[in-house]
């Protein structure tokens, strides 16, 4: 016990020495990190996102909210902080079903996790976003692909999928938006026979489609994939 006094008091001596030996210490200034960034305004918790791997990869919520330190999906969709938008990358590989064409694509999901929940045509939908295209791959004769930037996408009910015995509820694309030679496009399905029963305008051979228009010309901006910079839907009756 001696021993550890002795030890304790030569320490307190020693400090109080040093203390009245030095000069008063120069204040360390600690500059703040730079907040000159932005980041995306978009909430996923109604989207899931499928990927071009796996068979195919799906991430929905909660998992797609770190999507930013989520490993699966940091090469397909990551914060770009000059403008504060949301990039996605996709290249050729896994498929959904009825397509040969990849995505890295948001689906909205009104009950999290569930694709079984949708609004119908009695309730009509709204889908608005800002996006850009400014990086697209090319073909074997130098020509810029084309890509769907957006789409209203139909499915059946599981009722209606037993009516037309189909194995799947996938329906036809009621809207598509697609980017192509620098313009933004529009395609929507329409029925070809306005007398089909109701359980003919269930098979996707009922429907056909038409260009809506082609919305404007489109400014190639930086070397970057398909961006996003908002999205969210608004529910209006019709």
């Amino acid at each position: 016990m001696r021993y550890l006094i002795a030890i304790l008091l030569i320490t307190c001596a020693s400090c109080v020495s040093c203390q009245t030996s030095q000069e008063t210490p120069t204040p360390v200034v600690i500059e703040k990190p730079s907040t000159n960034y932005k980041l995306p305004d978009i909430d996923l918790s109604n989207w899931k996102v499928t990927l071009p791997i796996g068979r195919p990869t799906e991430v929905k919520p909660p998992e797609i909210l770190d999507y930013a330190t989520n490993e699966t999906l940091k090469p397909f969709m990551y914060n770009d902080s000059t403008d504060g938008s949301l990039v996605f990358y996709t290249y050729p590989g896994a498929t959904t079903t009825n397509t040969s064409y990849s995505r890295t694509e948001l689906r909205e999901q009104m009950e999290p996790g569930s694709n079984s929940v949708n609004w119908t045509f009695k309730q009509g939908g709204r889908m608005r976003g800002t996006l850009s295209v400014p990086e697209i791959s090319t073909n074997s004769d130098g020509k810029k692909d084309r890509t769907i930037i957006m789409q209203i996408h139909g499915r059946l009910t599981n009722e209606q999928r037993d009516l037309i015995g189909e194995d799947d509820n996938n329906a036809p694309p009621i809207l598509k938006i697609y980017w192509a030679n620098d313009k933004i496009r529009v395609k929507s399905k329409v029925l070809k026979n306005t007398e089909a029963t109701y359980e003919e305008l269930l098979h996707t051979s009922a429907w056909g489609m038409t260009k809506v228009s082609t919305l404007m010309k489109w400014s190639v901006m930086k070397n970057s994939p398909l961006k996003l910079s908002h999205q969210k839907e608004e529910w209006k009756s019709h």
